[in-house]
């Protein structure tokens, strides 16, 4: 609960490690209420719980947050069932917290977005390793996540060591976590977006593949009170591995989804790769770009030797779909992905990869 409700997470990180905090406050306003004034633009604005990034965006005038938080009834009845299951628990169990029907503030931050993947046993945090973030050019969309990290050794241990001065505050001592965070483009200064008290499992596959470790395998080992360090590790398969994500940013686009003998095509040719579609209605496809800014139509997953060559599988891949891809002309930031390949043929097998 105090890693959900976001607001009440952002007061205990002030407490316990500060440094690694941003300000915020609570958008003291209903749904659909006026904006008060007292804002600082550009502001990030998102749910105190919510999930998958819904209405969570970089607002840079009163006007548009006053645009962004306009909902139809109908729309009004999902946020408010959806979030009303985790707000009659916290009533009963975390009444400090205060009210999940609510919107935050917070202020922006610039730099590269990672994510720490770790877990608890007997009260001891243990690092699983750190996937790094890669947003579409010019966006908050994420555009794919690459393991292992080249984050530098002093700022995984960094990051690592907020975590647990955050998990032991709040109680946390058993099951997996994940704390999202920025490095500061200025400052180098770690800043935490926030955390989640469970797997990342969109990462793991990618662990699977560089790592041999199973992450949902050990979930089920945690539950049964089993140290998931004594599990054995499968070989590797791959010396990188990416999460691609696929996205459209024209909101009158309906992306098709594969053909059947286009799957085939895909899957003769790349056996080891996860394909995950998305399809859509239309009307789905217009709240996506309007609680979310872009409409996500597939991720896959592919693994490689070099980064040079996940860069070509994917290439080949996305042709094969019939979809274009997101590392396409547009990618300006390609070249900090390329430059990994010396730092993970180095960190292979050694602590800093993991």
């Amino acid at each position: 609960l105090a890693c959900q409700h976001k607001l009440f997470a952002r007061q205990v990180l002030e407490r316990v490690a500060p440094e690694a905090n941003t300000p915020f406050r609570r958008l003291e306003a209903d749904y659909d209420a006026d904006i008060p004034g007292g804002i600082e633009y550009p502001v990030f604005v998102k749910p105190v719980k919510a999930a998958f990034s819904v209405l969570a965006r970089t607002m840079p005038s009163r006007q548009a947050l006053y645009r962004h938080t306009r909902f139809d009834r109908y729309e009004e009845w999902i946020i408010r069932r959806l979030v009303q299951p985790f707000e009659a628990v916290v009533r009963k169990r975390l009444p400090q917290a205060g009210t999940a029907h609510s919107l935050m503030l917070e202020a922006c931050l610039q730099g590269h977005q990672y994510c720490l993947d770790g877990y608890c046993f007997d009260g001891s945090v243990r690092r699983l390793g750190i996937v790094d973030a890669v947003m579409y050019p010019g966006t908050q969309a994420f555009m794919r996540w690459d393991y292992p990290s080249r984050l530098p050794a002093g700022l995984q241990d960094r990051a690592e060591a907020i975590a647990r001065r955050f998990l032991e505050a709040i109680g946390f001592s058993h099951g997996f976590f994940n704390m999202e965070f920025v490095v500061e483009e200025q400052t180098g200064r770690l800043k935490v977006i926030e955390f989640n008290p469970r797997l990342a499992a969109q990462f793991s596959d990618l662990y699977a593949r560089v790592d041999g470790r199973n992450l949902h395998e050990m979930t089920l080992a945690l539950s049964h009170g089993i140290d998931p360090a004594t599990l054995p590790r499968r070989e590797p398969t791959a010396a990188c591995a990416s999460s691609f994500v696929y996205r459209s940013f024209d909101p009158a686009a309906q992306v098709a989804m594969p053909t059947t003998a286009a799957r085939r095509a895909f899957r003769g040719a790349f056996p080891d790769a996860l394909l995950l579609p998305f399809p859509k209605s239309r009307a789905q496809v217009q709240r996506d770009f309007k609680w979310l800014g872009d409409y996500r139509f597939g991720i896959v997953h592919l693994g490689g030797s070099s980064p040079e060559e996940l860069e070509q599988r994917c290439a080949q891949a996305s042709k094969l779909l019939g979809w274009a891809s997101p590392l396409g002309d547009q990618t300006a930031d390609l070249p900090r992905f390329t430059e990994r390949a010396e730092t993970w043929k180095t960190a292979m097998g050694t602590e800093s990869a993991t």
